[in-house]
């Protein structure tokens, strides 16, 4: 089986028979801000398990393929690793992957558990796809109550068209129609666009109370960057990828007041990012390492057990019940995503984040 493959593990390999999954991450593109600790984090996660003795003393070993953040090479290294025999995968990284590669491990009946979507799997609903991300209507919700304190229901949007910040766009624009907030403008930019002056003008004469931009970085810095600069001081509610510490200290007077919804902090989350630093020296940008840990602790969990086949893997994780995991306490719907989770509102200050809500 090939493909990129870690060095984690690497000098037991050699001694014993080794398990091989795949991983799809996004290492380049704009996905690699999180793809990247999806990645780590899996190697914790087989790090750890291999120190321990691996799984019924096998050791395990990680084949990645970058997906470049784009559905096209997502499917290539998909087929890549499929070609080398491999049926077990974590990823891919971000939603619009996911989309184009879950049809195809239905099909194939692979075992597929994505860190950083939950959209596609639930839509598709194959018994042998799953998602660890919590459905993104909770970010939304969770901000009702604030907005509601804050006295805010006029907004402005700003996106780009891509697949993810589409989704989030629709999403609020559905919510302020269920909770009669008014929207006075929508404004879209091009997938990947960096330069938001034109739409931030328009929204100034809109009468907005405050800008909804589902945007990741880079583009939420430069939002908020252009505002600065422009004299727009409207509150700017972003998506839980805003608590991203490297960003927020490098950007912190940019980001100051930036407002969105983040999960409920966990003592097994607090635990994870400690044991992510103590190997790679910096904590990860996103929740979806998180997640994406879970979501190979699970598999070897289950392989543990005795479940070698995508089917018995995913019968195990089925199984599951309130699993005390890093990203969150886990148990699979039938369509194979997870139900649960309490979010908080936060904003930026100082680089640091800090609950408000």
């Amino acid at each position: 089986m090939a493909g990129c493959t870690t060095n984690i593990g690497e000098t037991q390999f050699a001694q014993g028979e080794i398990i091989e999954i795949g991983g799809l991450f996004a290492l380049t593109g704009y996905g690699a801000v999180i793809g990247e600790d999806e990645r780590r984090a899996v190697e914790l996660a087989i790090h750890e398990r291999n120190e321990q003795g691996g799984i019924q003393g096998r050791q395990i070993r990680l084949r990645v393929e970058d997906t470049q953040t784009t559905p096209a090479e997502a499917v290539s290294g998909y087929r890549s690793l499929r070609n080398r025999g491999i049926d077990i995968f974590i990823g891919p990284t971000w939603e619009a992957n996911t989309q184009a590669i879950v049809p195809l491990a239905a099909q194939e009946e692979v075992l597929l558990v994505s860190p950083s979507s939950y959209l596609s799997v639930y839509m598709k609903n194959s018994p042998t796809t799953f998602a660890t991300y919590p459905p993104y209507e909770y970010e939304i919700h969770a901000l009702q109550g604030y907005f509601a304190e804050q006295g805010l229901d006029t907004f402005a949007i700003i996106y780009n068209e891509e697949f993810f910040g589409t989704i989030m766009k629709d999403l609020f624009v559905q919510t302020a129609q269920e909770e009669g907030w008014s929207i006075t403008g929508v404004h879209a930019s091009p997938e990947a666009d960096n330069d938001f002056r034109t739409q931030l003008q328009r929204v100034v004469s809109t009468g907005a109370q405050a800008i909804y931009a589902p945007l990741d970085y880079p583009a939420l810095d430069n939002l908020a960057r252009q505002a600065m600069q422009l004299g727009i001081n409207l509150p700017i509610i972003a998506l839980a990828t805003a608590e991203n510490p490297r960003e927020a200290q490098q950007h912190a007077e940019v980001l100051e007041g930036i407002i969105y919804a983040y999960p409920v902090d966990t003592p097994e989350h607090k635990n994870f990012r400690e044991r992510f630093h103590k190997m790679f020296g910096e904590e990860p940008t996103d929740l979806s390492a998180a997640a994406a840990y879970d979501s190979a602790s699970m598999v070897f969990d289950a392989m543990s057990q005795g479940a070698n086949t995508p089917q018995e893997i995913a019968a195990y994780l089925q199984g599951l019940r309130e699993y005390q995991g890093a990203s969150n306490t886990i148990t699979f719907t039938p369509e194979g995503i997870v139900r649960q989770k309490e979010y908080r509102v936060k904003t930026i200050q100082n680089g640091t984040f800090v609950a408000i809500g």
